[in-house]
């Protein structure tokens, strides 16, 4: 157990150094895509460059921070069904994300329009090919989708964490239907993942911002699975809610 003084200046640092480096990062990129434009490479180096830094960051800087451990489970080998997968998460705080971005170089995130809004996230959602969603405008959903199916047919994996939100607790919240929809019209198997901790971070309670102990991630990666014959984006989605029910029973929930 830390003391309140250490866990705030430990946290505090991650998080300065999270959005200086960003700055950076956005800089940086920037730089080395005008060099690539012409030789037609810029995204594939400000994508390289992006996932190595988060690689980096999540991966190393902030554990070393006493933030966090990372623990990875039954990690699939991607030639076994498919190279590209819809990824489908449980989201439980606002690191989800980054945690499943530092684990794989080949996948895509589709994030609410309300972040990519900010100065940041709209430069990566350009720069990266990122997904804006509205679900509460059909227009901009038809467009995410089309963008969506775009990523997936250049052979990307697209990363949506289909609750929409994140939970206030362990519970799974009910599957929105977008990602499994993709899944039946383009025959891409969706690859489940678990995610747990100890205790909640960065969820929705300011005190998890603040942890006063290092926590324990867990990413468990399930089978991929692909829709049934006949199977509605909304029964698929049903059915591979319940394997992270099942999942989750067997595991400690956050306390």
């Amino acid at each position: 157990m830390r003391s309140r003084p250490l866990t705030y200046l430990l946290l505090s640092t991650g998080y300065l150094l999270y959005w200086l480096s960003g700055l950076l990062l956005i800089v940086f990129a920037g730089a080395a895509m005008i060099v690539a434009y012409p030789l037609g490479v810029h995204r594939k180096v400000f994508r390289y460059t992006v996932y190595r830094y988060l690689r980096f960051f999540v991966g190393a800087v902030l554990p070393a921070l006493g933030v966090y451990r990372i623990r990875c489970h039954r990690r699939p080998d991607p030639t076994s069904m498919s190279k590209h997968f819809i990824v489908v998460a449980n989201h439980c705080g606002k690191l989800d994300g980054l945690l499943l971005l530092a684990n794989h170089q080949n996948l895509i995130p589709t994030m609410k329009s309300v972040y990519t809004r900010r100065p940041v996230y709209y430069v990566m959602m350009k720069c990266l090919g990122m997904v804006s969603l509205d679900t509460d405008s059909r227009t901009d959903l038809a467009r995410a989708l089309s963008d969506c199916r775009h990523i997936i047919e250049q052979r990307c994996s697209l990363l949506v964490f289909p609750e929409g939100t994140r939970s206030r607790s362990n519970r799974i919240l009910p599957f929105k239907p977008l990602a499994f929809r993709l899944a039946v019209d383009t025959g891409t198997p969706v690859l489940p993942v678990l995610i747990t901790s100890d205790l909640p971070f960065m969820a929705k309670s300011l005190r998890s911002y603040f942890p006063d102990r290092t926590l324990n991630y867990d990413l468990y990666f399930m089978d991929p699975v692909r829709p049934a014959p006949n199977e509605s984006a909304k029964q698929f989605a049903s059915r591979v809610q319940r394997l992270y029910v099942d999942m989750q029973k067997k595991r400690d929930p956050i306390k």
